[in-house]
């Protein structure tokens, strides 16, 4: 991965964000923590100078809609706490299943969010597989495939099941789905050597 330079639509984005949060060791006493954010996606639109303009985060399914129907074309960087977008070409890694790797890199306790990686070298040992000079890379390939059209046939069924009730069910089912999925996918990592989740570099 290089800093974002020239940037091509369907390219690996790597979107690098930092916070700080006040920490409070004893009363009257504290310090500032920083936290560093590694979000993996997928370039949706560039600038003509080759910069990135919007992108769709791993995890996130494209044909979605807004919220005034238009097509959701993805989204802006962040403007609060932006550092760096990180590329790798569509030309030298399977997108599709470095952003498989990425959906199923969740927080604990909560099976379908997706969890920023905690270091460029953590985001980079996760889509080491997908290179296309990585051996394998082409089974990852396909159970990326289906674990997102797993993905889209549970949210269409959300979508025509859906309810108006707060304590609507149909969401529960669409994580259960989607949880599935994910740990199909995870089982195929396992199964092609490359671990449940995504190992530190």
């Amino acid at each position: 991965m290089t800093e974002a330079t020239q940037a091509k639509r369907g390219d690996l984005v790597v979107v690098h964000t930092q916070s700080r949060d006040w920490v409070n060791d004893a009363p009257g006493r504290g310090h500032t923590q920083v936290s560093e954010q590694f979000a993996m996606g997928v370039v949706t639109s560039v600038t003509r100078d080759g910069q990135v303009k919007l992108w769709r985060e791993a995890g996130e399914l494209d044909g979605q809609r807004d919220h005034l129907g238009r097509p959701d074309r993805g989204r802006a960087l962040p403007a609060v706490g932006f550092q760096k977008a990180w590329i790798m070409s569509a030309a030298q890694i399977d997108v599709p299943g470095a952003l498989a790797s990425a959906a199923v890199h969740t927080w604990d306790g909560h099976p379908t969010r997706v969890k920023a990686f905690g270091s460029l070298d953590e985001a980079r040992a996760a889509v080491r597989p997908h290179l296309f000079q990585s051996p394998g890379w082409e089974a990852l390939h396909v159970a990326a495939v289906a674990r997102l059209e797993a993905q889209r046939a549970a949210w269409a069924h959300f979508l025509k099941t859906r309810t108006s009730d707060r304590q609507d069910p149909a969401f529960g089912i669409y994580q259960a789905c989607v949880a599935a999925a994910n740990d199909a996918y995870r089982a195929a990592r396992t199964a092609a050597g490359t671990g449940s989740r995504p190992p530190a570099a």
